[in-house]
C-alpha cells in the first residue's frame, strides 16, 4: 500500500532530482524508498539525467567520507589531498550507482542542443544552469512531474513537484 506516492502517479514518467536520490539511498527518507520501490516494479517510471547522477554520486562520496573518516567542512578538499581515500570510496559509489540500476531510474544524456537552451530556460524561469538543464530535459521528454525537495522548480508553472519532505496526503508543491 503506498501512503506518500499519489496514485495519480502510476503509469507516469517522473523525473527524479538529486535529493531524493540521497535521501532513499541514506535510509532518510520513506516517501524516497516508496517512490523507488514504485518505480523498480515499474508502477511508475523514474528519470534522471547523467548530470543530476554525477551530483548524486559526488555528494554520496562526500557524505560517507564524513562518516567514514570524520572529515567535517571541506570534505572534497581533504579528499583531493589523499587519493588513498578516493580509491577506498568506490564501493559506496558502486553501491549507488546499483541502487540507481535496481530502482529502474532510467538515466539520459544532456545533449548540446540542451545546453544551447539553457539561457532560454533561465531567462524565462529564473532558474540556475543546473535546474534549468533539469527543466531542459523535462521539456525534451514531455514530462511534468519532478521529485524534488527543490522549491526553485516552483517557478516552472508546467512542472508539478512531489516534495518527498512534504506531509503525505497534502498538495504536491
Amino acid at each position: 500500500m503506498n501512503r506518500f506516492i499519489p496514485q495519480r502517479l502510476f503509469g507516469r514518467t517522473v523525473f527524479v532530482d538529486t535529493s531524493p536520490l540521497i535521501l532513499h539511498f541514506t535510509g532518510r527518507s520513506e516517501a524516497c524508498a516508496e517512490f523507488f520501490s514504485l518505480s523498480e516494479q515499474e508502477w511508475l517510471k523514474g528519470v534522471t539525467s547523467v548530470r543530476v547522477l554525477d551530483e548524486f554520486l559526488f555528494k554520496v562520496m562526500v557524505l560517507e567520507a564524513a562518516e567514514r573518516y570524520g572529515y567535517t567542512g571541506r570534505v572534497h578538499e581533504k579528499l583531493r589531498k589523499d587519493p588513498k581515500k578516493v580509491k577506498e570510496l568506490s564501493d559506496v559509489l558502486h553501491d549507488a550507482l546499483q541502487f540507481v540500476k535496481a530502482a529502474k531510474v532510467r538515466v539520459e544524456e544532456v545533449s548540446p542542443k540542451d545546453l544551447d537552451e539553457l539561457p532560454r530556460i533561465m531567462e524565462q524561469y529564473g532558474v540556475f544552469g543546473n535546474d534549468g538543464i533539469t527543466v531542459r530535459l523535462m521539456e525534451r521528454f514531455n514530462m511534468k512531474y519532478l521529485f524534488s525537495t527543490d522549491s526553485d522548480f516552483d517557478r516552472v508553472e508546467w512542472i508539478v513537484r512531489i516534495n518527498p519532505l512534504h506531509p503525505p496526503g497534502l498538495p504536491l508543491r
